[in-house]
C-alpha cells in the first residue's frame, strides 16, 4: 500500500503554544524506518493499562470518537495548519517509554513540526509534546482511517 497522507481542510485558529524544554527520541514510520526527532514535553497522567488494541486503525477510531471531543479541540488550537498525521503506539524505549503501548497521534504541520497527543484513557487523548524533525505518514491506518480535528 503506498503512503497516503491523512489530510484535513486548513482551519483559521490563532494560538500555537510554544514549549521550552527539549529532548531526543526516535520516531518510526509505518515501514519501520526511523527518523530522529526533537521533542519538548508537557507530561500527562495516564491511569491503568493501555487501551487495546493499539493498532493504527483502532487508535484513529478512538481519536475520532465522541469521548475525544476535548482532544480534537486541543488539536485544532495546537496545530491549526496540520495536514498529515502519524499514528503509532508508544514503545518501551525512548521519549514515550512511560506511555508504552498507548496510542500516539502526531499532527504534522509543514515543513518540520508536529504536536503529539497520547491516549490517556480509552478514547481520550491529551496534548503531550511539541516535536520537530522528519516525519512520515503511517500507511497502516488504511483508506478509511482519516483523522478528524473537529
Amino acid at each position: 500500500m503506498p503512503l497516503m497522507p491523512y489530510t484535513r481542510a486548513l482551519k483559521a485558529v490563532t494560538a500555537v503554544p510554544a514549549i521550552a524544554a527539549a529532548g531526543l527520541a526516535l520516531v518510526g514510520c509505518g515501514s519501520g524506518a526511523k527518523q530522529t526527532t526533537t521533542l519538548a514535553g508537557v507530561g500527562v497522567t495516564t491511569l491503568g493499562p493501555p487501551p487495546k488494541p493499539s493498532t493504527p486503525a483502532a487508535c484513529v477510531r478512538r481519536w475520532n470518537g465522541s469521548a475525544n471531543t476535548s482532544g480534537r479541540a486541543a488539536a485544532e488550537k495546537s496545530a491549526p495548519r496540520a495536514d498529515t498525521a502519524l499514528v503509532r503506539a508508544a514503545g518501551s524505549g525512548g521519549y514515550f517509554s512511560d506511555d508504552a503501548g498507548r496510542c500516539l497521534i502526531y499532527l504534522i504541520t509543514p515543513p518540520r513540526s508536529a504536536v503529539v497527543f497520547v491516549e490517556t484513557a480509552r478514547g481520550r487523548f491529551t496534548f503531550t509534546a511539541d516535536a520537530s524533525g522528519g516525519f512520515w505518514a503511517n500507511a497502516d491506518v488504511g483508506p478509511g482511517g482519516r483523522l478528524q480535528i473537529r
